[in-house]
């Protein structure tokens, strides 16, 4: 099996693939279960489009459909005519039954066909990339020996953010460019130093190979690094269809909608999403319930100005994590909106011992970037100044 080929294939898909795959082509039999496996298009500025894919070839193809892009990429039939020149020309390839796969390239010249006339040209390109299961054996590294030999013992010999963990996954999709978890190993550097543009070309892959276990991923990169909140709600909204139930670094898709609503201050959605978050998590006992839940919860309820819940909710979050200087600091502002100075600033403090020793929110990944609503030594000087500033007018 020549790998280069499949490499130039690739490289092609590299250079023209629309990254975003909205418009996969299928070729189906009669019981429309794909027959052919990793279907991928690119298409060239002279709207010359050109389909390059892998195709398992145990059995004859019987009856397909074929799909074409139109000019502006929308989806459109073949006509009869193509169709049954198509299947004349796959039906008489000299294919073994001991060929197990191949790589097909077909360029359809759409743009040349006659006014009148429905035929397109073809060019089938044919290259036979495997004779036998044992060919495939010594040519295509399956996913274990891949990860033993181009993650374990290469990449992750290696600082996550060198050149050579680069390499290292480079050197493992040229063996087998169908595995998504690859493709998110290349992503994660670049993602975590805001390189989001190589970050997310990169997770876009992933995740089109593999949206169950990448497309919660992406949201939550989007969510929590990228700020992108309606490109969030949408993959996490694709997750609740494909995955119910998915959870994603500690909380629930829930849990991220409703962040995404309460940055976007659209307070009664959020508050949605995170008390079905909260309920979620309550059936296995208040023990499962997470810190950030409560915390993210007690904010909207203190931005619709619902402050005795909102206290109520804070004191669950600090039983769970009792020095949490966000969840203080909350609850000085709400005592300072009530008027409570004193106890506002005895709060504002406590706010300030507990950021000092390191106690704010500590979910995955804030190392790289704050959560949303992390507070700054800034915010709790500034809000004990306000606090003292009213008790000594008080005083007068």
């Amino acid at each position: 099996m020549k790998l280069d080929l499949l490499q130039n294939c690739n490289k092609r898909i590299e250079n023209y693939y629309d990254i975003n795959g909205k418009y996969p082509l299928v070729f189906q039999n009669f019981d429309d279960t794909p027959l052919y496996e990793n279907i991928k298009f690119v298409k060239n500025l002279n709207g010359i489009i050109t389909f390059c894919f892998i195709v398992n070839c145990e059995g004859q193809p019987g009856s397909f459909v074929v799909h074409q892009l139109d000019s502006d990429f929308q989806p459109k039939k073949f006509s009869p005519q193509v169709i049954e020149e198509l299947k004349k020309l796959i039906l008489e390839l000299p294919i073994s039954r001991h060929i197990k796969n191949l790589i097909i390239i077909i360029t359809l010249l759409s743009r040349l066909k006659m006014a009148k006339s429905k035929i397109y040209y073809l060019s089938l390109i044919l290259i036979i990339c495997s004779c036998s299961d044992e060919s495939i054996k010594k040519t295509q590294l399956n996913n274990d020996e891949i990860s033993e030999k181009y993650l374990k013992n290469c990449a992750w010999q290696n600082n996550l953010h060198s050149e050579k963990w680069q390499v290292c996954i480079d050197s493992a999709i040229s063996k087998n460019s169908n595995i998504a978890y690859l493709y998110q190993q290349k992503a994660m550097p670049y993602l975590k130093t805001g390189d989001y543009y190589n970050g997310m070309k990169n997770l876009d892959i992933a995740v089109r190979l593999s949206p169950n276990e990448y497309c919660s991923y992406r949201g939550f990169m989007k969510v929590i690094f990228m700020k992108d909140y309606d490109g969030a709600i949408l993959d996490f909204l694709e997750t609740k269809n494909i995955s119910p139930g998915e959870y994603i670094m500690d909380h629930d898709v829930d849990f991220f909608l409703g962040l995404c609503f309460l940055m976007k201050k659209e307070y009664t959605i959020a508050e949605d999403y995170l008390n079905s978050s909260l309920l979620n998590d309550s059936k296995h006992g208040e023990d499962w319930i997470h810190y950030s839940n409560l915390y993210y919860y007690a904010i909207v309820k203190y931005k619709v100005k619902d402050y005795d819940e909102s206290l109520i909710t804070l004191d669950r979050c600090l039983k769970i994590y009792p020095n949490f200087a966000n969840a203080i600091y909350l609850k000085a502002k709400i005592m300072d909106e009530k008027k409570l100075f004193s106890e506002a600033y005895r709060l504002s403090e406590k706010a300030m011992t507990m950021f000092n020793k390191g106690f704010v929110i500590n979910e995955s990944n804030e190392i790289y970037v704050n959560y949303p609503y992390q507070i700054s030594m800034t915010d709790i000087t500034n809000l004990k100044d306000k606090i003292q500033y009213k008790i000594e007018l008080n005083d007068l």
